[in-house]
């Protein structure tokens, strides 16, 4: 094998790869989680997480079904206690 080139390059061994969730797919796991209050807990959340700095989340539209989203969770977790 070249001394330049990695197992991973030789196909040998897949390389290790990470994956980290888009802004607005994070925002909606966190959304669903039942573990946020409201839209200003969640943009706490998501600056926490290195996901936003200047605490804007999206347009209006995201922002409702976000809203909604938060609403439902909290209700399933009221029910299910």
């Amino acid at each position: 094998m070249d001394a330049n080139r990695s197992e991973a390059d030789a196909g040998n061994v897949a390389p290790e790869m990470t994956y980290r969730p888009t802004r607005v797919e994070r925002a909606f796991a966190l959304a669903a989680s039942g573990k946020i209050e409201n839209l200003g807990g969640l943009r706490a959340a998501l600056r926490a997480e290195g996901y936003i700095e200047d605490g804007r989340l999206y347009g209006r539209t995201i922002t409702s079904q976000l809203s909604k989203l938060i609403a439902a969770a909290k209700a399933k977790a009221k029910t299910s206690d």
